[in-house]
């Protein structure tokens, strides 16, 4: 594969001297990679072992936290509409940062990271703001780090909230979400608020630039299916994002899938993993943007390893924040602690070298067997739910070196995909 990138680069230059220098650069992309390896190495054997040693220990404790299920939006595909509305009590919010303290106790960890989600987190901003400190004075009686993230829809973001997020909160980073130029119809308001005169569309553009004022990164997330999914029609609106201030080194598409109950019914409406692919491929080209090429990594999600929670408004734990408001998938309360049999234990002991279909696979290494909540529940057919990258491996390898090799010694643009 390197022969070929480098043949490409080879093609791509008059020079005898640069085509060397391009073709040495792209194998140290991919050899740095882990693309290209030692031939005596059992890359199977070293993945599995990495994988099962980085699940025998804590390296810090991730809580997802659901201070609400409510939500001012009504997006068809979301499953926080089969959640009970409501907030979080204070009873709940104690036992939550009790639980949290527990587990710091027990892991030895040496960080705490916390994603609070919703529903619309935003909704309930004061108990974030209230249990950010309850936890932040334990990590400081503990000697741990702490960190925090925020996935909003963006329409209830003022300069005050936001500054609060950092100075309050310690938020360092924000996810927007937005549906392209079908915006408020895909997602319309539930109950607008009689102050926002402008659209919902208006208000994910004016809450990029209000968090980003504050936070270390905001990304947003152009959600893709078959509705919108046109790459011509993504592409401007990329431009039409950029257009407003938005940066296009965080603008990204975002694959939606139904995971299990009523969510899967929105698999009519999905992309398959390799047609969603093939648009992210054109999107990038177009925007002339090269794909990070993913390198090895020890785990296909963070949420199966030790000591990482999403808890929900009642204080149910669940492994994926998927799961959440499914009681068949709820490991424990914050009140009592986990349950005695794992309802997941699918889950968790998820291993893709055990299917002959990942085993065989040379994209083993980025993919790992793709999300182990579809896998285990059977989402994916019987198949592996598979990183994009899987589908288009010959052509998106190709892409990267084609894009290094003219761009090279100058510094491409990157997008991590």
């Amino acid at each position: 594969m390197a022969d070929a990138l480098c043949r490409s680069g080879r093609a791509s230059s008059e020079n005898p001297f640069e085509a060397k220098v391009q073709c040495d650069y792209v194998r140290e992309i991919l050899h740095s990679g882990g693309f290209v390896i030692e031939a005596d190495r059992d890359e199977i054997e070293e993945l599995k072992a990495g994988m099962y040693a980085q699940r025998s220990k804590a390296r810090q404790i991730s809580l997802t936290i659901a201070p609400t299920m409510d939500c001012n939006l009504a997006c068809s595909y979301c499953y926080a509409a089969r959640n009970p509305k409501g907030r979080m009590s204070p009873a709940i919010q104690k036992a939550v940062v009790q639980f949290a303290e527990s587990n710091m106790i027990a892991a030895q960890a040496k960080s705490l990271f916390v994603t609070w989600i919703g529903g619309e987190p935003t909704m309930a901003f004061d108990i974030i703001s209230d249990m950010s400190g309850e936890v932040q004075r334990l990590c400081a009686a503990h000697e741990m780090e702490y960190s925090a993230s925020v996935v909003t829809n963006g329409t209830l973001v003022t300069a005050e909230m936001a500054k609060a997020m950092r100075d309050v909160c310690r938020v360092r980073t924000a996810q927007l979400t937005i549906d392209g130029y079908d915006h408020d119809v895909r997602r319309p308001w539930r109950s607008k608020p009689a102050e926002h005169k402008q659209s919902c569309m208006q208000c994910v553009i004016d809450a990029y630039h209000l968090l980003g004022a504050y936070l270390e990164r905001v990304a947003v997330r152009i959600n893709v299916d078959c509705k919108n999914g046109n790459v011509a029609e993504l592409v401007r609106f990329a431009k039409y994002l950029e257009g407003h201030g938005i940066s296009p080194d965080v603008i990204y598409l975002g694959y939606v899938h139904g995971i299990i109950g009523e969510s899967r019914a929105y698999a009519d409406y999905s992309l398959t993993r390799q047609e969603f692919a093939k648009r992210e491929l054109q999107w990038l080209k177009a925007r002339n943007i090269i794909p990070t090429v993913l390198g090895p990594r020890l785990t296909p999600c963070t949420h199966v390893e030790p000591y990482c929670y999403t808890i929900d408004p009642e204080g149910y734990v669940s492994r994926c924040w998927d799961y959440i408001g499914y009681p068949d998938k709820r490991v424990g309360h914050v009140t009592t602690g986990l349950f005695k049999n794992d309802p997941c234990k699918d889950f968790m002991s998820y291993a893709p070298f055990e299917r002959k279909d990942c085993r065989e696979c040379v994209w083993i290494p980025t993919c790992m067997g793709g999300c182990p909540a579809l896998a285990v529940t059977g989402a994916a057919s019987g198949r592996a739910t598979c990183h994009t990258a899987k589908f288009l491996a010959d052509e998106w390898l190709r892409s990267v070196g084609e894009g290094l090799s003219s761009k090279q010694p100058e510094t491409p643009a990157i997008c991590t995909v």
